[in-house]
């Protein structure tokens, strides 16, 4: 499934406006937090990271996955048991949140992504309780 991007600077002035507590990229240059926050036996599976062809890394459990690249498009992607795609118009200076949602599968579990609505408190809290620097 690929999901096309549409709303995107709404997302920015969200994300922008709200992302303090998230680490601001280097100058030049974008930051995206592939984050996974659900919790459960389906959040233990592995799930790999790409930009376009290029392997950013792998996560499995209640963490996050920090990543900078250039700004522009991008075609972001997970893989579990199935591949999920996001593209996205990345601008300098911004900080995107991409929640990496753990699926039923076949045999494993599967992987969706979904960009992160800041506006949202509950969900605001709820994964700044998994970023190191917000740990007590």
């Amino acid at each position: 499934m690929k999901h096309s991007v549409v709303l995107l600077l709404f997302i920015l002035t969200i994300v922008t406006g709200q992302a303090q507590d998230f680490k601001a990229p280097a100058k030049g240059n974008a930051a995206i937090y592939f984050i996974r926050t659900t919790a459960g036996v389906l959040s233990m599976a592995d799930f790999y990271f790409f930009d376009n062809d290029k392997l950013i890394g792998t996560s499995n459990g209640e963490k996050y996955l920090r990543y900078e690249c250039a700004p522009g498009e991008h075609l972001f992607w997970a893989r579990s048991e199935n591949r999920d795609f996001i593209t996205a118009d990345l601008m300098a200076g911004k900080v995107y949140l991409i929640d990496a949602v753990p699926v039923m599968g076949v045999i494993a579990d599967g992987v969706s992504l979904k960009f992160v609505d800041m506006s949202d408190n509950v969900y605001r809290q709820r994964i700044k309780r998994f970023l190191p620097e917000n740990r007590s």
